[in-house]
């Protein structure tokens, strides 16, 4: 894939920003990036932007660039989401779970097929236990899914997950968010 001379100088601007994620239409022609205004603002969902970039645009969009490093080889050939979390067994998250925990470490374990299990353990809610599950979408890059988390102090959580992969099965992005049975909102991303 070639960036036309638009995107091209639209990832110079990027890049004298303060770059947070970078995307580009899967034809090159367009693009769409999200920066952080200040040092200590926190970078939201990668799926927002992706969202955005395509409903902007009317095309698939992928992740170009997070922060100022280039993350996606546009050649790779592509592999089954299967093979991906077989080859991954696991990965972590942070959750923020508004008035319970902030950026608290969550594991994601790869159990079989697109099923797996969600562990974490604090103070505030004793051990948390869950699972998701992915839809497949053959070809695709992103899944979207289900996930449900329950606490050994009485939380409960469930909602919604986008898992996103490079073409050659590499994990780029977990976005997940729900609410608990207060209606309080629940964010899980994944850790870098």
């Amino acid at each position: 894939m070639t960036l036309s001379n638009r995107t091209q100088m639209h990832f110079e601007k990027y890049l004298s920003s303060n770059p947070s994620t970078f995307m580009v239409t899967v034809d090159g022609r367009n693009s769409y990036y999200r920066y952080c205004p200040d040092t200590a603002c926190r970078t939201e969902p990668v799926t927002a932007g992706l969202y955005n970039c395509e409903k902007f645009y009317g095309k698939e969009c992928r992740i170009y660039a997070v922060k100022d490093k280039v993350v996606w080889q546009f050649d790779d050939q592509y592999q089954p989401i299967e093979e991906t979390l077989k080859n991954a067994k696991s990965a972590k998250l942070d959750m923020d779970w508004s008035g319970v925990l902030d950026g608290h470490p969550t594991q994601m374990h790869f159990d079989k097929g697109l099923e797996g299990k969600l562990t974490l353990i604090s103070d505030e809610t004793g051990e948390c236990k869950g699972d998701f599950s992915l839809n497949e979408k053959p070809g695709s890059t992103r899944y979207p899914g289900d996930w449900r988390l329950e606490c050994a102090k009485g939380q409960k959580a469930k909602g919604k997950l986008t898992l996103t992969t490079t073409r050659s099965g590499e994990i780029q992005f977990i976005n997940a968010s729900g609410k608990d049975r207060d209606d309080t909102y629940v964010r899980m991303y994944l850790s870098y």
